[in-house]
This record gives structure tokens, C-alpha cells and sequence, in this order.
């Protein structure tokens, strides 16, 4: 099933064949194995000129894949490419902050060691430009829970250092 759904979506890029039967059978496909970074990159192609035109089919699309990648990361939340395609879409731009940042720190209140929500925490903070001092609250926050957390200490590490010894911004790609 997942090499004829791959082989579907496969055909279908090759003939730019973006219709909704293709779209969900990539969804359905992603939700299965999220790993296939191809199909992804399919999307991409597909909603890319969607998203970027923006209005409400721009936002609609932009949402929809929202919500495939958060269904993706609750049955993996190590996916690289799931992480990777959700980065896509925030960087695109309209999409509420806030609400990026609520879902990156619940999905670190379950697990506090998953360096993939660590870093997409760094991007989403960044596109805000939220202060360097509440990031660094946070870390403590996540150090006082559980004082093992060496990926709290780390970003921890990398606050001090930006707050203490580059004149306290982050720059752009930089970690906050």
C-alpha cells in the first residue's frame, strides 16, 4: 500500500497533477510514514504558490498543512521531515506565533529531550523576536523540572552566551 501510494503521488508530480484525490493521498500516505520526505516536497510544490498568493485559500492551505504535520508528530515527534515541512509553512508567514510556540512547548512538556521540537522552538522564537530573558526563564523553568535535562541546559548555554557575549540578539539562523 505504501509503495502504490507513493508510486501514485510519484506519477502525479511528474504530470504537475495537484487535484484533491492526489493531495489526500498524500496526506493519508504521510500520516502513515512521515519519513518520505518526497512526498512532502510534493506538497510544497503543490501549495507553495498557494500559500504564497495568500487570501483565504492561502491561509486554508496554510492551516491544512498545519494540521497534517501536528497529526504527523503525535504519532512521530522525531520526525525530521515532519519538523522540517512544518518550518516550511511558519516561514511562509501568516501563521499565529503564539500558537507555534504553545505547541512546541507541550510537545517539550512531553518529551523534554526532543532536540527536533528544541530547535523548531529556536526558529518560532526567533520569527517572533521574543526576548532573549524569557527564553532564557524558560530554560530555567525546564531545568528546575527536571535538572537532568541537558538539552535545557544546553539552550540555556546558548541564551547566556547570546544575552552575556553577543550583545544580546540573535541574529538571523543564529539560536536565540
Amino acid at each position: 500500500a505504501i509503495r502504490a501510494g507513493t508510486a501514485l503521488v510519484l506519477a502525479c508530480r511528474a504530470k504537475r497533477q495537484y487535484d484533491d484525490v492526489v493531495m489526500d493521498a498524500s496526506a493519508k500516505l504521510l500520516k502513515v510514514v512521515p519519513e518520505i520526505y518526497t512526498i512532502w516536497n510534493f506538497r510544497r510544490e503543490a501549495l507553495g504558490p498557494v500559500i504564497e498568493a495568500g487570501g483565504e485559500a492561502g491561509k486554508a492551505a496554510a492551516a491544512g498543512e498545519l494540521a497534517l504535520t501536528q497529526a504527523c508528530l503525535m504519532e512521530n515527534p522525531k520526525s525530521y521531515s515532519t519538523w522540517h515541512h512544518r518550518k516550511w509553512v511558519v516561514a511562509k508567514g501568516g501563521v499565529d506565533l503564539d500558537a507555534e510556540l504553545a505547541l512546541v512547548t507541550k510537545a517539550l512538556s512531553q518529551d523534554a529531550r526532543n532536540f527536533h521540537a528544541w530547535n523548531y522552538r529556536q526558529f518560532v522564537v526567533r520569527r517572533m523576536g521574543r526576548p532573549l530573558e524569557q527564553e532564557l526563564a524558560y530554560s530555567e523553568d525546564c531545568v528546575a523540572a527536571n535538572f537532568s535535562n541537558y538539552s535545557a541546559w544546553h539552550y540555556r548555554t546558548i541564551l547566556l552566551h547570546r544575552l552575556h557575549c553577543a550583545g544580546g540578539a540573535a541574529g538571523e539562523g543564529e539560536a536565540p
